[in-house]
């Protein structure tokens, strides 16, 4: 047991906590261990009670701020052994600030003259960290009442008690700064707020945030408004039935939650949620014993609403595009889902002609008057974005009245659009189709509606792809069909051809066998039956030998490239379609004519290919029709995932494509040879 301050201090705790209750032998009686009465001293008790409350760090303090006694909860908290403290300032385990505001005296001072003084703050430890503290400081005073105490009257020190409370006091300030965060952004966004409705004097007092929502004066309605004047903004399909929720919740004390649009002076339409419940409490029935005022919050969930309906609204454009195998139904019913979810004036989607300007919409949607664009257009005759749309970037116009890319916005307006965005549709770096949306009014898209219309043009033109790779497959089974039925009078020519010129029976076999199997190669490559790769000079060569008389009559410009089977395919189609007409009415058709072909293939792999019929008669628009033409036009094109077209130009048929050959296909180590 210390002795001198702190054995002193001990004894005046054990004074302080202890309510004596002395026998004649003046100590106090505790159960022993096992029943039997033990006799302890008060400073005894006084200690023991002290050392056993190790959670709580227990102090005495002399009347000059010096540490007389320290237990070991003090200790745990603090850091500090009694042999550490002892006799040492108590501002040490104060805060700098407040030992600089005289804490530790103001504490001793108020406890002297109060009884008590409480400490909720944060304290030091010894390693120099910070903890919040929860707890008091009372002055010590003995027990005994003595003729001197009058005399005496101020108190031989302080006890003080506390406890580590920071994990507490730093959650409870996390949760309140989320609440006012929460409470902050919510309230500033106009999302959600605060009502009361007093049915009996028709009166709705409502804070800032619901006055945006309902398109009332703020002040108006902080001050308290007629309901009348309230309800009258909710849209009169939805106030029947918010009024008899009302009228029903109120008859049984229940809780309100109930979803209704509310529209605006300038024709805006909000969706609000009211939740609320009534103030006091019913009779055993559950009953209102008299009208109650109702308080509650409302909640603008428009966004939600608009969102959920945008999923709702892909889900029905993929459910219809599975019942439909034509393209042109197919982006009708997408352009139909668009413009009505999204309340537009016209919506759609156009293919790029291989010009890259000519533009065609097969199918659109409009309504507010709106004329159907279906047809072709000229693209830059809309604006000047196309530029944008041709590098892949999503055009976004709220207003084309002031938009730098319309300088005129007259032909718009005169087709209804006064707002609009372009939605790209890249294939192998080129723009393939746009899907487009107008509104006849100035508008602020939103990310939401952006998102949605990607995925409807996504499932949509995913969708029309599938139904036109059937369409050609069937296109080039009847082709190839036709093909094979022809395939015996071509032999039959070259063979009488060959014969009639040779100058021996040996000559004229020589003759037939190397055209019949110039026709079977190109057969191969045509039916897809020929190696993985093959050179694209070769499969030229192997398509135009049965049509010339002499090697002359083609001219061949261009790098070695290997094309795929797939190419190969679409090629040899081309070319010996293009090669049978130019010997029915073309160049090969006179002997003065010859056919020009060229290609290339820069290093973004961007590939083009060029037919040229040069001093042959001018082209007539018969001259290749039916399967010749949707081959040419259409089909060979996607083979190098660009486009192709046949143009009958006065000097002979052009032909040509524009596509991309991947690196490891299209190069080859040799030289082009010209």
């Amino acid at each position: 047991m210390a002795s001198g301050p702190a054995c002193k201090g001990r004894e005046k705790l054990g004074f302080a906590l202890t309510k004596r209750r002395q026998d004649s032998e003046g100590g106090h009686h505790l159960a022993g261990r096992f029943g039997s009465p033990a006799a302890i001293s008060d400073a005894k008790l006084g200690e023991l009670i002290r050392d056993s409350a190790v959670d709580y760090a227990i102090v005495t303090i002399a009347e000059d701020g010096t540490v007389t006694s320290w237990n070991e909860g003090a200790e745990r908290i603090l850091g500090w052994t009694e042999a550490e403290i002892t006799g040492r300032s108590s501002e040490l385990f104060f805060t700098a600030e407040d030992n600089a505001q005289h804490r530790m005296a103001e504490e001793m001072r108020e406890a002297a003259e109060t009884g008590r003084a409480t400490d909720e703050r944060y304290h030091m430890r010894q390693d120099g960290t910070r903890f919040y503290a929860h707890g008091m400081m009372m002055p010590l005073r003995f027990a005994d009442t003595h003729d001197d105490a009058e005399n005496d009257p101020a108190p031989p020190g302080f006890l003080k008690i506390f406890r580590d409370q920071t994990q507490q006091h730093e959650a409870e300030l996390r949760v309140r700064e989320l609440e006012t965060s929460v409470a902050s952004v919510l309230r500033a966004s106009g999302t959600i707020g605060l009502y009361r409705f007093d049915p009996v004097a028709g009166t709705v007092w409502a804070d800032a945030s619901c006055a945006q929502m309902f398109d009332l004066d703020p002040d108006t309605l902080q001050a308290g408004s007629s309901a009348d004047t309230f309800f009258a903004r909710i849209h009169p399909d939805d106030l029947d039935r918010v009024s008899e929720e009302q009228r029903r919740t109120s008859e049984i004390g229940g809780h309100l939650d109930v979803t209704f649009r509310v529209e605006h002076e300038d024709g805006e339409v909000r969706w609000i949620n009211a939740l609320s419940d009534l103030g006091g409490e019913g009779d055993t029935n559950g009953k209102a014993v008299e009208p109650r005022i109702r308080s509650g919050v409302m909640v603008d969930v428009t966004e939600r609403r608009r969102e959920e309906r945008l999923r709702t609204a892909v889900l029905e454009v993929g459910d219809g595009l599975r019942e439909l195998d034509d393209p042109v139904e197919m982006a009708r019913l997408a352009a139909e889902v668009m413009g009505r979810t999204l309340d537009l004036s016209r919506a759609g989607h156009l293919d790029l002609d291989p010009d890259g300007d000519t533009l065609t919409i097969s199918a659109d949607w409009t309504s507010r008057g709106a004329t159907s664009l279906v047809g072709q257009h000229k693209f830059s005759d809309f604006g000047s974005w196309i530029e944008g749309l041709h590098r892949g970037e999503t055009v976004v116009i709220q207003d084309t009245h002031g938009d730098p890319y319309i300088p005129n916005p007259a032909p718009l307006a005169a087709i209804s659009i006064r707002s609009l965005i372009n939605i790209p549709l890249m294939e192998n770096g080129k723009l393939k189709a746009v899907l487009f949306v107008n509104d006849d009014r100035p508008r602020e898209w939103t990310e939401s509606e952006l998102d949605f219309m990607r995925a409807v043009f996504d499932r949509t033109y995913a969708a029309i792809e599938r139904a036109r790779a059937v369409e050609e497959r069937e296109l080039m089974t009847r082709e190839l069909a036709h093909r094979m039925k022809n395939v015996l009078t071509i032999a039959q020519v070259v063979t009488g051809q060959s014969l009639r010129h040779a100058q021996t029976l040996d000559d004229g076999r020589t003759q037939v066998a190397a055209r019949l199997s110039a026709l079977g190669r190109a057969q191969d490559m045509l039916t897809g039956k020929g190696s993985s790769q093959a050179d694209i000079r070769a499969v030229i060569l192997a398509c135009m030998m049965p049509h010339l008389t002499v090697p002359e009559r083609l001219r061949l410009e261009g790098p070695p490239l290997k094309l795929d089977e797939q190419q190969v395919l679409g090629l040899s189609l081309a070319i010996h379609e293009l090669a049978t007409n130019a010997g029915k009415y073309g160049a090969l058709s006179v002997l003065e004519g010859y056919v020009d072909i060229r290609w290339t293939l820069d290093d973004s792999h961007n590939f083009e290919l060029i037919w040229r019929e040069i001093g042959g008669p001018a082209p007539e628009a018969t001259d290749v029709t039916g399967f010749g033409s949707t081959i040419l036009n259409r089909v060979t094109g996607s083979y190098f995932g660009g486009r192709s077209a046949l143009r009958l130009e006065p000097e002979g048929a052009v032909f040509f494509i524009e596509g991309r050959l991947d690196i490891a296909v299209g190069r080859d180590d040799k030289q082009a040879d010209s």
